[in-house]
């Protein structure tokens, strides 16, 4: 199913303290895991961000928001604007175990669907989701209500959403949405994708 891969690169990073996107893990960049996984399987891929500058390298269209301030939501509604399929997957840029299976099994289930909605742990997950383009009127709408929450506008669209153990069924290590908010987040990241590492090469030996 032909689809846009949209990753949003905004965010102030408090926690972290420096830009989640390119910061080293075992010695390449964030996004990169997410451009490596995803985007051979997308129609395009799209960045939304408004410091354009540290992605210069990775050779993908950039586009700034379209009502810079307005949170994660301002980014889907450019999201819908710029994107040329029908279906968007929107993602986060700071998710370097993001599985293409877990994703493709979200864009089996849009059928109908405005939205195809991940619940992890109870809680909705907005930031790994299937949009339809035809979200954008609602999106857009609750922009001009002053609202910022990336869960503002779905009792106005049709929702799919995806129990967790559905996830697990097709991602059982469940670290699809593990994301790196902290120092010590990409301290245990850069373990797990060196002991990886280690283990295809001990196979190749």
């Amino acid at each position: 199913m032909p689809f846009s891969l949209v990753i949003l690169a905004g965010g102030r990073a408090t926690r972290m303290g420096t830009n989640k996107c390119v910061t080293p893990l075992a010695g390449k960049p964030v996004l990169a895991y997410v451009l490596n996984e995803l985007s051979s399987h997308a129609a395009e891929t799209l960045l939304i961000t408004n410091d354009p500058a540290p992605y210069a390298s990775f050779g993908l269209p950039v586009y700034p928001d379209d009502v810079p301030g307005a949170g994660p939501l301002g980014g889907l509604a450019t999201a819908l604007r710029r994107a040329s399929q029908p279906l968007i997957v929107l993602t986060a840029c700071d998710m370097p175990f993001i599985r293409w299976g877990l994703v493709e099994y979200l864009l089996s289930l849009a059928g109908s669907a405005q939205v195809v909605l991940p619940r992890v742990r109870g809680e909705a997950e907005p930031l790994l989701a299937v949009y339809s383009r035809t979200c954008l009127p609602a999106v857009e709408h609750a922009l001009s209500a002053g609202e910022r929450r990336m869960v503002s506008f779905l009792s106005a669209v049709r929702v799919r959403e995806v129990a967790e153990e559905d996830l697990l069924a097709v991602d059982p290590t469940g670290m699809t949405f593990f994301n790196l908010n902290t120092p010590d987040d990409v301290t245990r990241a850069e373990k797990m994708v060196r002991e990886v590492t280690g283990d295809k090469l001990l196979k190749r030996q």
